[in-house]
């Protein structure tokens, strides 16, 4: 550690929990911590964590004691400084508190906890003369025992105050913390196999194998297996070898024993880094005329908007620009909104930048997310792809961020706190740092329009697809009550059965969207028309038959599906509606031969789950794939020639000012999997209401037209992008206590601000986990000044709920920019 100066003495962390504030903790001497360094303390009576420390000062609190730092875990900063801005940013404008922020931000093997271990000092030499009788307890009793917990002193010493003792064992040098804590990161270590220099000539080699040969030939066997894995390199894994010697342990030790292979134990990245294996495509003239354009427009607009239509190669647009980023010592952040679409992207983009590039995302193991930290913090990758969660990652020189899909909702952070968009937080980090920021998707939001039109952002359109294949021909077919009674026993028309026969004969692929996983929403007793519901919420359950289960997908409560109605006892238990399990096994039905995969979160769970799946269809194993809104977003299959969207009405009846909106979009994105390479595709749409204008428009393909409706009517009725919103939530188990503290609430902010505050109201699902839900909404003007007033009184608020007798225990969440 360097040396302590003398220009501060306290420091104020930042500790990952839902307090707004920072602690100011004293910094005792000897002990250096710099701004964005990881430290240990102690708060309250029992608890440790690990804090960041967010800046150092000499002024003494007026109203407290501070607690000591107990620890510096970093000898240089795991933060930036920007990072930290970043935070703050991130708490002030989506109502969260830093801690929340750091909860979020760093990975888990980044934050310690209050299982810190307390461990002898290797080098203490066992003079216990100069402890005290409790330093000397503790000092002893770890000779006889390896580590301790803090709360194992606590009972070693029969006392709650342990931390004054460790603290002067550890000036002694008697006694170290582990870093080791509770989430710690513990680096990968591997054992690697040499060949002893004394046989480093020829000659040498020959005569040791002409000695093993004689003497003993499973270590001659051993150490042949050893120069084959070895090759031309200097040293091996010694897993490595253990594997092609069928693992053979015995043979392999003796050759360590007598010296004649060397074994070195050293840190080894869990990372795999993919080597480039091809240049960058060359542009087409509509690809390169994009490209022009979005370069001129960074000279006027930091965002630029690049709506491309689907297929139209806005990957290669994207890819030359990162790469000339890379040329001039930048750093890229490629967006995506879903971890699911990363493994065909890292593969295409693997190929054009090889081991620069690196993944980050909650899938990654909390070891695996710590080293892809590292490695951006030491600039070793240039270009990092993630989900939304990759925005926190230290970046040194981040020149572009490149947002694609920019429309998705799922770049919005719903639970837990900050409830942050990821594409509107990337473009305050970009103006921050001086970076660039490109939009990129064929359905852009709403917002990215209006912002566009306005000259906000830079707009730049890409409307000729790749090869200049022709959109996908797009047919509606109506549902009508007869036409379902006629084919009950399916899904699916006849005349997307007959579209399927078609291209199947034809060796192509075919997509079936439903956006709805399980069998069937509603399991129904058609003797007294009792539908099982979910304990906890005010949801039905939905029948997976796959597992035999009911399960909610809002609490994740499971119980084994029912055959006889537990109100009347009848056993006439039938389902209703069907969901992406029921299309499967009608497809097995329909195309016994047809080789089938189901793409939604069901079938995903594992890790590489969702990778297995999409490769394996790409690859042409399964020639349908029948999925939720997984199946919608930037996925590229050469061979897919038709996509059916079934009951297309379920996608925009939701009481939801947005549901039009992401409507069009995924019948859109769905559609642009049909035709990408080859001839045009083909899109059936299945929906009762066949003349619905938003089911015309995504027919037509036709986004302006879809723009003037959807945006008119925004305006009209005073929503997004027109309008900002607030949603306040209030949650408890009690409904009474819940609605009483709402109207409170309520009563409270009208004071102040009048209209803008709507009335306290139960949503569509009113109790979730068994907890009682009102939600408050805040329509305001996109004005600065009266967001900045609304969010005070919104904080002053809340602080006051909480103070009221009984609402104490009312949980208040907020969500700024509701999506």
């Amino acid at each position: 550690m360097n040396a302590l100066k003398n220009d501060y003495r306290f420091a104020d962390i930042i500790l990952p929990l839902p307090l707004r504030k920072t602690f100011t903790y004293s910094v005792p001497d000897g002990l250096a911590v710099s701004v964005g360094a990881r430290v240990l303390v102690q708060f309250g009576k029992r608890k440790f964590y690990t804090g960041v420390v967010r800046q150092t000062h000499i002024t003494t609190p007026k109203d407290y004691q501070p607690k000591p730092v107990i620890s510096v875990l970093d000898d240089q900063p795991v933060l930036t400084e920007t990072q930290l801005q970043f935070w703050k940013w991130i708490s002030e404008y989506y109502l969260s508190s830093i801690g929340e922020v750091m909860q979020a931000a760093l990975p888990a093997g980044l934050k310690l906890a209050s299982d810190s271990r307390v461990v002898l000092n290797p080098s203490f030499n066992d003079d216990f003369t100069a402890l005290t009788d409790e330093e000397y307890v503790i000092a002893e009793s770890l000779t006889q025992r390896h580590e301790f917990t803090l709360g194992e002193v606590q009972q070693l010493l029969g006392k709650k105050t342990v931390m004054p003792v460790i603290r002067n064992l550890m000036n002694k040098g008697a006694i170290v913390l582990k870093e080791e804590l509770s989430g710690g990161y513990r680096p990968r270590r591997e054992d690697f196999l040499s060949l002893s220099p004394s046989f480093g000539d020829a000659e040498s080699r020959r005569t040791l194998f002409d000695e093993l040969e004689q003497k003993a030939p499973r270590q001659m066997e051993m150490l042949m297996t050893f120069m084959q894995a070895k090759g031309g390199q200097g040293e091996v894994a010694k897993s490595a070898v253990l594997e092609r010697s069928k693992k053979h342990y015995a043979a392999l030790k003796a050759l360590i024993d007598k010296g004649i292979l060397l074994s070195t134990n050293r840190t080894v990245s869990r990372l795999t880094n993919g080597q480039a294996s091809s240049g960058i495509p060359d542009l087409t003239e509509a690809q390169a005329g994009a490209k022009t354009s979005i370069i001129a427009q960074w000279q006027q607009h930091r965002v630029v908007l690049l709506h491309g239509v689907t297929s139209s190669g806005k990957t290669e647009v994207y890819a030359q620009l990162m790469n000339e980023a890379i040329q001039r010592g930048e750093q890229v952040l490629y967006l995506l909104p879903e971890i699911a679409l990363t493994a065909q992207m890292i593969s295409r983009l693997t190929r054009y930048f090889g081991p620069k590039i690196g993944l980050y995302h909650s899938r990654f193991s909390d070891n695996e997310r710590v080293e892809v930290w590292q490695k951006v913090l030491a600039g070793e990758y240039q270009v990092v792809l993630g989900a939304r969660s990759s925005l926190f990652l230290p970046f040194r020189n981040l020149g572009l961020i490149v947002v694609d899909e920019e429309h998705d909702g799922s770049f919005k952070q719903f639970d837990p706190a900050p409830r942050y968009h990821a594409r509107d937080s990337a473009i305050w980090l970009a103006s921050h740092v001086d970076a660039k920021v490109l939009l990129g998707t064929a359905t852009p939001s709403l917002e990215s329009i209006l912002n566009a039109r306005d000259g906000k952002y830079g707009l730049v359109q890409l409307t000729q697809r790749y090869g200049d294949i022709e959109l996908p021909k797009v047919k509606i077919v109506p549902l009508s009550h007869t036409a379902r009674e006629a084919h009950r026993k399916l899904s699916f028309t006849e005349d997307l059965r007959d579209a399927m026969k078609e291209a199947l004969a034809e060796g192509r692929q075919v997509i079936l969207f439903r956006n709805r996983r399980g069998f069937s929403p509603i399991l129904i007793c058609r003797s007294c028309a009792h539908i099982p519901k979910c304990p906890n919420c005010d949801v039905s359950l939905t029948y997976h038959k796959v597992f035999n289960e009911m399960r909610c997908h809002y609490c994740r409560y499971r119980t084994k599906a029912i055959t006889t109605c537990p109100q009347c006892g009848s056993h006439n238990m039938q389902t209703e509606g069907f969901g992406t399990e029921r299309v499967e096994e009608e497809l097995h039905l329909a195309f016994p031969d047809a080789r089938i995969a189901r793409l939604d979160y069901d079938a995903v769970r594992s890790r590489r789950g969702h990778d297995r799946i999409i490769s394996e269809f790409s690859n042409g194993k399964y020639n349908i794939l029948v999925g939720t809104q997984m199946v919608t977003k930037g996925l590229d299959f050469e061979n897919v020639s038709l996509v059916g969207i079934l009951q297309a009405d379920k996608l925009w009846s939701f009481p939801d000012h947005r549901s039009e909106e992401r409507a069009f979009q995924l019948m859109l994105q769905v559609s642009g999997r049909a035709g990408r390479k080859g001839r045009q595709g083909q899109v059936i749409i299945e929906a009762r209401n066949a003349r619905h204008p938003i089911l015309l428009l995504a027919a037509e393909n036709d986004l302006e037209g879809f723009y003037e409706l959807a945006l008119a009517e925004r305006k009209r009725f005073g929503f997004p992008p027109y309008k900002r919103l607030i949603q306040i939530t209030l949650k408890h188990g009690n409904r009474q206590t819940v609605t009483q503290s709402a109207e409170a609430l309520y009563t409270r902010l009208a004071t102040t601000h009048g209209k803008r505050i709507y009335k306290p109201t139960e949503p569509m699902i009113y109790r979730i986990r068994n907890k009682y839900l009102q939600t408050i909404l805040i329509k305001m003007e996109r004005n600065k000044d009266v967001l900045r007033e609304v969010k005070a009184s919104v904080l002053e608020a809340m602080d006051w709920l909480v103070q009221q007798k009984g609402w104490s225990g009312v949980d208040v969440v907020v969500d700024v920019d509701v999506y």
